[in-house]
């Protein structure tokens, strides 16, 4: 096993392995994961002479220069296997839904920001975590005076 350096195009891969007892096309492979390059396309070159097939690896030296011609092949896209659905564009329904799936709780908290409500929106939210506050909110039934 020795380390060569690998040079395509403006690329540089340096300490790539190379079995020197493996084959040349287990060494296009290895060049494939790292440049997308097929193994078909690829033109190896050490010293000025192409490697074929038969090549003898043995003699390749710690840190020789290997350069590698052909072009890469473009990666396919795949379609996302779920669509993406994002919370903006849920009715209110749908939101409460999903929360109540999620956290067992029916509305979410705090209030739609209508430009100048965000930071009473902000505080509604930290009180929320509060369970004294919380359990007190919930008992309150709306009767009482004022100041009671």
């Amino acid at each position: 096993m020795v380390k060569v350096t690998v040079k395509w195009g403006k690329e540089t891969y340096k300490d790539v392995e190379l079995d020197t007892a493996g084959s040349v096309h287990e060494f296009k492979a290895i060049l494939y994961s790292m440049t997308d390059v097929p193994v078909e396309k690829q033109k190896v070159l050490c010293k000025g002479s192409v490697w074929k097939e038969d090549t003898d690896l043995s003699k390749i030296k710690d840190g020789a220069v290997v350069m590698l011609m052909g072009s890469a092949e473009e990666r396919k896209i795949n379609e996302p296997s779920k669509k993406t659905v994002f919370l903006e564009d849920l009715t209110a329904e749908e939101r409460a839904k999903i929360l109540k799936e999620k956290t067992g709780e029916i509305l979410p908290c705090g209030l739609v920001n209508m430009g100048n409500t965000c930071y009473m929106n902000a505080s509604l939210q930290c009180l929320r975590r509060i369970n004294e506050f919380k359990d007190v909110v919930k008992k309150y039934s709306g009767g009482g005076s004022p100041g009671a």
